[in-house]
């Protein structure tokens, strides 16, 4: 069986039709990759898969106790006309007898006059089977039974209950007696206590018998009670369904009028509050750099200036100075150098180039003196231009940008709270969706207690059934009048014990085979051949054994949580192994308990090997950066789920997290 594409029209979180393509591209690259983060749709998609395939009798994640046809309703997009409903349409291929058959079933509900109206369609080979969906669930009971579907479609809740031993003898049972097919053998055995017992009725008024009838008569009045627990459970969940729309539509209407606004108008008060006194203190330090050097930003060319002006007196002032010096300098130097060179000509360039100098310095120190400042008020003008302007230009432009944010900020809330509406509008509004709200609290819970109360019933009915059985069997004990009425019970009582006999054998026989796969798939995740050397199954309890190195018995605390969870897949990836079925394995939120190594392994040793096909529901967490590339090579092609918060609908889109072209 190959899955190859699954259509989605307003079911759950996705709004509008979202198809992604399933079909792997071959051996290879068996797997498909869709990311989401929590709440986007992955166990949607997961729930969409096994409805379309079973309907009413699908493992649903959040059903529970609820009716099929409530739980129906319940997924149609929010956003969707309930008129029109919702759809699932999956594409898959099968090979029957050597060849090759496309399948193309069609699921889709919406709210008629009469409630949910369900239709189921199937094409094969493009031709419509009519016949085929009639019968659509022996049909695909035959292609991948209810009963192990669970062993190829699960999540991270699945791997955790095996894991921590919640219901892990329970789910095993199921499981190995759908494997084996023992499942029917149950119900046959069933059907033969249903014809004791009426053959029992016709016996006559024994002791035993009269016993047994009384036993069974608790066990119809436990049922006629059930069943009036369950009708009025029906109309109390109904009724909390009406007032849950009516909840939300008062809810709708609340805040329409503005409700959200109004229970938040003292939060939007102390937020205009702790604003305005930011925008006061933004002002205060604009006010504080107006008092310093900031006014002089505007006069930065006549700055310029007077640096320009008051490096030129210093020139003259020098040149003056100087120039004394120098004259007196010039006749030492050209004594001496006389004494030192006899050469006229180099005397007489000398003494050019000394009175050249002189010249120029005397032409700069003619210049007047244009401001008669102090020496040290060039430095000054030179260090404000510099620095001190540029740092108050930096902190007006920090404290302007700041001061534009907190006005806008504080204009928003004034938007909000001038559209909160007046109390005398908003009261009686506000009164009456508490009311509904409350009405809808109270029937929820007494839907809870109803629930509560069938549960216990429930086991109730199952001790009287133990009773009544037990009554049965004294019953063919009892030499009976009618020889026919007493073969048949002799019998059928024998034929119960020779099934439970089979049912026993046959659990025997096959779980040695069951366990060396479970071993096996738990060896090649783990690649610690000395952590278990042995793993039972007790074929009357299911309970799982361990044994180490040491050949005792190695009790499930003492694995860590990675090495508990990686066990808990090899026995479910040993279930499927075992059912010798060519079915794609669909996991959702696989990583999400465990620790970096141990996602390695299961990356790297069980998701490219678990079936033909995989197709991982995974966040950004579990399957990151570090593993995506360690899948890679395996990928044939990566979606992500993207959620609207806005629009409330998640929408399908190519690609993974951080790279949105195919990965494959």
């Amino acid at each position: 069986m190959i899955l190859e594409s699954l259509q989605i029209e307003n079911f759950g979180v996705y709004g509008g039709i979202q198809e992604i393509n399933l079909l792997p591209d071959g051996s290879e690259k068996p797997i498909v990759l869709v990311g989401g983060l929590n709440g986007g749709g992955k166990t949607t998609l997961l729930d969409a898969l096994q409805l379309v395939l079973y309907g009413s009798r699908a493992r649903l994640s959040n059903r529970g106790r609820m009716p099929y046809k409530s739980y129906l309703e319940g997924t149609i997009h929010r956003g969707a006309d309930p008129g029109e409903g919702s759809s699932l349409r999956l594409r898959f291929r099968k090979t029957i007898d050597g060849k090759i058959h496309n399948y193309e079933v069609d699921r889709s509900w919406r709210v008629g006059a009469r409630g949910i109206e369900e239709t189921i369609s199937v094409e094969r080979n493009g031709d419509a089977a009519p016949e085929l969906a009639e019968h659509w669930a022996d049909f695909i009971e035959g292609i991948l039974p209810n009963g192990i579907a669970h062993l190829f479609f699960f999540d991270a809740e699945q791997i955790k209950d095996l894991a921590e031993g919640e219901n892990a003898k329970e789910m095993l049972r199921t499981a190995i007696y759908s494997l084996l097919g023992l499942d029917l053998v149950n119900r046959l055995e069933s059907d033969l206590k249903v014809l004791e017992r009426r053959k029992r009725d016709e016996s006559g008024d024994s002791s035993a018998a009269t016993k047994a009838q009384e036993a069974d008569a608790e066990v119809e009045r436990l049922y006629e009670e059930l069943k009036k627990l369950t009708d009025q459970k029906g109309k109390s969940q109904k009724k909390a369904d009406k007032l849950r729309k009516e909840r939300d539509s008062k809810s709708k209407e609340f805040r329409q009028a503005g409700g959200e606004l109004f229970e938040q108008r003292e939060e939007l008060k102390r937020s205009e509050k702790d604003i305005l006194q930011k925008i006061h203190g933004e002002e205060e330090a604009l006010r504080q750099l107006a008092a310093g050097p900031a006014p002089l930003l505007i006069l930065q060319e006549s700055l310029a200036e007077l640096e320009h002006t008051l490096e030129d007196d210093a020139q003259t002032k020098q040149s003056r100075v100087l120039l004394e010096s120098l004259a007196e300098r010039d006749k030492e130097l050209l004594a001496d150098f006389s004494s030192w060179s006899k050469s006229k000509s180099i005397q007489d360039k000398l003494k050019d180039w000394l009175e050249e100098d002189i010249s120029k310095r005397k032409e700069t120190a003619g210049r007047e003196i244009q401001l008669h400042a102090d020496d040290l008020l060039v430095n000054s003008v030179r260090h404000l231009r510099s620095q001190g302007l540029l740092k108050a230009r930096e902190d007006i432009s920090r404290h302007l940008e700041r001061l534009g944010r907190y006005r806008e900020e504080r204009d928003q809330i004034d938007r909000k709270l001038s559209r909160v509406p007046d109390d005398k509008v908003i009261a009686a509004l506000q009164i009456e969706f508490k009311s509904v709200q409350q009405e809808s609290e109270k029937i929820d819970q007494e839907v809870a207690s109803l629930e509560a109360r069938m549960e216990a019933l429930g086991n109730r009915i199952e001790e009287a059934e133990k009773r009544a059985d037990l009554a049965n069997r004294r019953v063919a004990e009892v030499e009976l009048d009618q020889e026919d009425t007493q073969r048949v019970l002799k019998y059928s009582q024998k034929t119960r014990d020779t099934l439970k006999e089979f049912r026993d054998r046959a659990t025997r026989q096959h779980v040695e085979k069951i366990e060396g796969l479970m071993l096996e798939s738990f060896r090649q995740l783990l690649r610690k051949q000395s952590l278990i050397t042995s793993l039972r199954i007790d074929p009357v309890t299911f309970e799982v054994e361990l044994r180490g190195a040491d050949g005792n018995v190695l009790p499930f605390d003492r694995l860590s949580a990675g090495e508990r969870q990686l066990l808990a897949t090899s026995l479910l990836w040993g279930l499927a192994r075992a059912s010798g079925r060519p079915i794609p394995t669909v996991i959702d939120t696989p990583l999400g308990r465990l620790d970096s190594s141990h996602r390695k392994h299961l990356v790297e040793r069980y998701f490219p090997v678990a079936s033909h096909q995989v197709i991982l529901l995974s966040t950004d967490e579990e399957i990151d950066e570090t593993n995506l590339e360690r899948l890679r090579p395996f990928v044939t092609r990566s979606y992500e789920l993207y959620h609207d918060e806005e629009l409330h609908s998640t929408s399908v889109r190519e690609g993974y997290f951080w790279n949105h072209e195919a990965t494959c």
